[in-house]
């Protein structure tokens, strides 16, 4: 799933419920967050911390653990590489401990929310150095195999234009809110169409096109 808007149109608050719908169905969810929202919002909900990569299969594997983990880029130096080694870290521990049958995906059993994500999987011109190019087609990889495993994704971005499209072409679900970035509005209308997408720049706040 892809949220996309500019600030203030209402993708906080949209993904905010999203994640307690995920978490009443018993869902894991796991939200890499730059923006350090999340936690304010979701606290009733007692989130675990990931302090490092290593802290997703301590989560995933203890008992009684919240079915809410959040990582916030404390310490980070690359966005792009903290995000692959904490989507490496959760897929591993799917794929290694579920069992797949043939012709059958599993059932959902984590989503990872990918808040600010142009700034965490760019897209391939956005990068300054080259390994975060490679550290985001790692990303985008996993995310493509992880499905199978019940691993799923949501995007949260104002800058469409900005995130890899390996992984954004992949989103079945967009939530589109308003918006005024004409490469964004470009990419959109390939989903939509432009009578749809011609109407993004007027839409209220917290009104979107699904």
């Amino acid at each position: 799933t892809a949220i996309i808007g500019v600030t203030g149109s209402g993708k906080s608050y949209l993904t905010f419920h999203l994640i307690e719908s995920l978490l009443k169905k018993g869902i894991k969810v796991m939200i890499l967050d730059l923006t350090r929202e999340h936690l304010q919002y979701l606290h009733k909900h007692n989130p675990y911390a990931l302090k490092q990569a290593a802290d997703v299969k301590t989560w995933l594997t203890t008992e009684g653990s919240p079915n809410l983990a959040i990582h916030q880029f404390a310490t980070s130096t690359s966005f792009p590489f903290t995000t692959f080694e904490f989507t490496k870290q959760a897929f591993e521990h799917l794929s290694t401990t579920l069992k797949l049958k043939a012709g059958k995906n599993l059932p959902a059993s984590l989503c990872i929310i990918y808040e600010e994500a142009h700034s965490l999987i760019p897209e391939w011109n956005q990068v300054t150095v080259q390994s975060d190019k490679d550290h985001v087609n790692n990303t985008a990889r996993i995310i493509l195999q992880g499905r199978k495993f019940g691993l799923g994704c949501m995007l949260v971005t104002q800058r469409t234009a900005n995130v890899t499209k390996t992984i954004l072409n992949q989103c079945n679900s967009i939530f589109a809110l308003q918006s005024f970035d004409q490469t964004g509005l470009d990419f959109l209308r390939n989903y939509m169409g432009e009578e749809y997408s011609g109407t993004l720049s007027r839409l209220p706040q917290r009104q979107a096109i699904l």
